[in-house]
């Protein structure tokens, strides 16, 4: 073969992700090296790795550089092409002029018919071509594959794009987070499905002895989130077989499954974050006593501190009790976005009577928009999902202030405090 492709550079300018891709790693430990793809790199998606923020991008030339290698000593001026792609579109033919004696070569490609509308991880292949200007036929060059992530915009902090720092996204919770926001074209949705994911698809469980967080950790500056412990116990289900919780009872449970209000805000926070959806980590102090919830991963609860946690009863108890009998929240965490409220750690009960109300009034608004209307919110709603609500509503909904005690116990409100990684 007298040419070959010798590398390809998705990230051109590590200060800016305007006209290129950002600076991302592949987890707390390693780099993604630049360029991202070599001819010695394994030619597999996950080496291969480039992220790129759809705000910044928008309107904007971006482009990749590519340099390719010639053998042919006659021949100094050749065209390139590549086919396929998927969200990075096809690459039109661009002109390749090797220097005299030189055997390198370096040219940048715009991305002229790329995709990047909507959140997601993607994979793509170029198939490349090659032929000496002046030819009719195109010689076959080679396959390069890539993984893309497609974000909303530039993560903000803790998330950094200061090159190198280990905070830049990492690859390994980008997999897992736009896998889940895919498809999301603003922070809303992105938002909302973070919020249904965390609560439903990793077998965790509210704490129901002490509320005590397992992940985000509390320090006299900032909440600390242990991400490597998070990534590798819960998103990838690697839980070590050791901590039990109540070992040989009917609540036995992986402790690393085990969670409170603190992690799932925390978690929600940092993975909403990472696809450029603008939330933040809220800190509610005094919460209160609770109505009818469902806490992340247990049934129907009013009372989350039963005296034997263990046995799976007394979750439910006289509305009107109060300590010792009955327990509730000295304070809870949760993510707010446009000071909406999107809590992770448990969802509403809604009686008969009110899912009843919701489903017509659902019904009815299809019938009458044709079909036309957007009744995502009204569904969770019914389905008890607390996403995307008003502050004041959110608290009429959980916190439980029918009695004189009851309401003592609440009054609070949230706080905006900060989680790093």
């Amino acid at each position: 073969m007298v040419l070959q492709l010798e590398s390809i550079n998705f990230n051109l300018d590590t200060s800016s992700a305007t006209n290129s891709a950002m600076n991302i790693r592949r987890n707390q430990d390693f780099e993604v090296p630049l360029p991202e793809y070599t001819k010695l790199t394994a030619n597999l998606f996950e080496y291969n790795c480039a992220a790129y923020a759809i705000a910044e991008t928008d309107g904007q030339v971006v482009n990749i550089r590519v340099q390719l290698a010639t053998f042919a000593t006659a021949s100094r001026v050749w065209e390139v092409k590549a086919t396929g792609g998927g969200i990075m579109g096809p690459l039109d033919p661009i002109r390749v002029e090797f220097a005299p004696e030189a055997t390198l070569a370096t040219v940048d490609i715009p991305l002229s018919y790329r995709d990047f509308s909507r959140v997601g991880v993607h994979q793509v292949t170029w198939e490349w071509f090659y032929r000496r200007q002046g030819e009719s036929s195109w010689q076959r060059l080679k396959n390069t594959s890539h993984r893309i992530y497609l974000v909303l915009s530039v993560p903000p902090a803790p998330w950094s794009q200061s090159y190198g720092d280990y905070r830049n996204p990492w690859g390994e919770l980008l997999d897992e987070c736009c896998r889940i926001a895919g498809g999301s074209k603003d922070n809303i949705w992105a938002a909302r499905k973070m919020t249904k994911a965390i609560n439903r698809d990793y077998n965790l469980r509210y704490d129901t002895d002490r509320g005590a967080p397992r992940y985000n950790h509390s320090s006299w500056d900032a909440w600390q989130f242990e991400m490597s412990n998070w990534i590798e116990y819960v998103l990838h289900g690697n839980v070590p077989p050791e901590p039990r919780f109540c070992p040989g009872t009917s609540e036995d449970h992986p402790d690393n499954w085990i969670v409170n209000c603190y992690d799932c805000g925390g978690a929600l926070s940092l993975m909403t974050k990472i696809v450029g959806a603008q939330t933040e980590y809220h800190f509610h102090a005094p919460f209160g006593y609770l109505n009818y919830i469902y806490p992340i991963g247990r049934g129907l609860c009013n009372n989350p501190f039963p005296e034997n946690h263990c046995s799976g009863e007394g979750f439910v108890t006289d509305s009107d009790a109060t300590w010792p009998t009955r327990g509730g929240f000295g304070n809870h965490a949760y993510t707010r976005l446009n000071n909406k409220v999107f809590d992770a750690c448990m969802k509403d009960y809604l009686s008969l009577w009110e899912k009843t109300a919701l489903a017509i009034l659902i019904a009815l608004v299809i019938l009458f928009s044709c079909g036309q209307a957007d009744v995502s919110g009204l569904r969770d709603r019914y389905n008890g999902w607390l996403i995307n609500m008003e502050q004041q509503a959110y608290e009429e909904y959980i916190i439980d202030t029918s009695t004189s005690q009851e309401a003592a116990a609440a009054g609070g409100s949230p706080e905006i405090e900060s989680v790093t990684f």
